[in-house]
C-alpha cells in the first residue's frame, strides 16, 4: 500500500508506538460538546506511524500484524455520526485505535458498532485501509452514516480526495468533472489505470512501481501564503512488515523493518525526524520520545497551517502531556 501526503507542512515524526499501553481517548481541549464517554482500551499491537499534529494523531501507519491505515482530505463535506451512547474518539486518533486493536480490514469495519468518531469542525477526511491478507477498503462518513467499500465493492484500489462513489462514476465514464478540484478525479483515473495495467511479472519491482505511481499523481498547489506539495511518499510492504519512505526534503528512500522493532511497553516510545538526513535502513536510528518533542511537533504543525486558528500555549501543553496518561499493562 502506498500513499502520498500532499500538504503545506513538511515536518513530522515517525513514532514507534508500544503494545500493552492502557489508554483513554484524548479529550477535546476546546469544545467538549461531542465528547460524551471517551473510549478506553489497551493496545494489543505495536505500530509505527507518521505524525505531524501530535503523538496519537497519525497521518497513517502500520501495526505489527500488517494492518495499514491512512487518511486523506475529502472535498465533500462529510458528516460524522451525531453523539450517542457509544464511546467517542477524535477522528485522527481513530486511526491509532485501529492500529492498536485490530489486524484486519473486517475488524476495522465492524468496530463502528462499538466506537463513535468525534469530528473536528471544518475538517473532512476519509480512510484507506489494507491488511496482509490482501484485503483493501475505504471508510467514509456521509450524512452521518458509515459508507464502506471493501474488496468486491472496491474494484479499483485507489483513493484520492473525492468520495469513492464519485470517483468510480467518473472513471466508468472516463471523464473528469469541471471543475475538478486539485485534479482529484483526474488523479484517481490516472492511478487506477496505471494500477490496472501493472503486470506482476514485469521487470519493475512492486516497490519501484509503487513509488513511480505515487510520483505520477503527486501534486503541487499554490495559494496565498500556502503551498501544498507532496511532502511525504510512503510504501508499506504488509507481508514483510517493511516501510519505505521518502520526503520532499530528503529524496533518499529509507526503510524501517518492523521485525527488528521492540514493541514491548517496557521499552519507551521512540521517534525519528521524517526528514532526517539519512538513507537506507533507519530502524536503529530512532531515539527516545519526550513530552517536549511532542509539544514542538504539535505547535509547529498548527502554527504553520495558515487556515487553523491560533491556539494558546496551554492547549499545546495539554496535548503534549496527554501521552503521559498511558499506563503499561504488563
Amino acid at each position: 500500500m502506498g500513499t502520498n501526503y500532499d500538504w503545506g507542512v513538511p515536518d513530522g515524526l515517525i513514532i514507534i508506538n508500544p503494545r500493552g499501553l492502557s489508554k483513554t481517548a484524548m479529550p477535546s481541549y476546546r469544545d467538549n460538546s461531542e465528547v460524551g464517554r471517551p473510549a478506553v482500551w489497551t493496545s494489543k499491537f505495536g505500530s509505527v506511524t507518521f505524525n505531524q499534529y501530535g503523538r496519537e494523531m497519525p497521518f497513517g501507519g502500520i501495526n505489527e500484524a500488517g494492518l495499514v491505515i491512512g487518511t486523506m482530505g475529502l472535498f465533500k463535506k462529510n458528516k460524522f455520526p451525531t453523539p450517542d451512547s457509544r464511546p467517542s474518539i477524535f477522528m485522527q486518533q481513530w486511526m491509532q485505535y485501529q492500529l492498536d486493536n485490530h489486524d484486519s480490514v473486517v475488524e476495522v469495519v465492524h468496530s463502528e458498532s462499538q466506537l463513535r468518531i468525534r469530528p473536528k469542525k471544518g475538517v473532512h477526511i476519509h480512510y484507506l485501509i489494507s491488511d496482509n491478507d490482501g484485503n483493501c477498503g475505504v471508510i467514509e462518513f456521509i450524512d452521518g452514516k458509515q459508507v464502506i467499500h471493501v474488496n468486491e465493492t472496491m474494484p479499483h484500489k485507489v483513493l484520492t480526495n473525492s468520495t469513492y462513489d464519485d470517483s468510480l462514476r467518473f472513471l466508468e465514464k472516463n471523464k473528469t468533472p469541471d471543475p475538478d478540484r486539485f485534479k482529484s478525479i483526474d488523479r484517481f483515473i490516472l492511478a487506477a489505470n496505471i494500477l490496472n495495467n501493472y503486470q506482476l511479472e514485469a521487470l519493475e519491482s512492486p516497490l519501484d512501481f509503487s513509488f513511480d505511481l505515487l510520483k505520477s499523481v503527486s501534486w503541487t498547489a499554490r495559494r496565498e501564503r500556502w503551498t501544498s506539495r507532496t511532502v511525504w511518499s510512503i510504501v508499506y510492504d504488509v507481508n514483510n512488515l517493511q516501510i519505505y519512505f521518502r520526503t520532499f526534503a530528503n529524496q533518499e528512500i529509507r526503510s524501517i523493518n518492523l521485525n527488528a522493532v521492540d514493541f514491548s511497553c517496557d521499552t519507551p516510545a521512540k521517534v525519528l525526524d521524517v526528514n532526517a538526513d539519512l538513507s537506507g535502513d533507519v530502524t536503529d536510528k530512532f531515539f527516545a520520545y519526550t513530552r517536549q518533542l511532542n509539544r514542538d511537533l504539535t505547535a509547529n504543525a498548527f502554527n504553520k497551517t495558515v487556515y487553523l486558528p491560533k491556539l494558546p500555549d496551554e492547549v499545546f501543553d495539554a496535548i503534549a502531556r496527554y501521552p503521559d496518561t498511558f499506563v503499561c499493562d504488563r
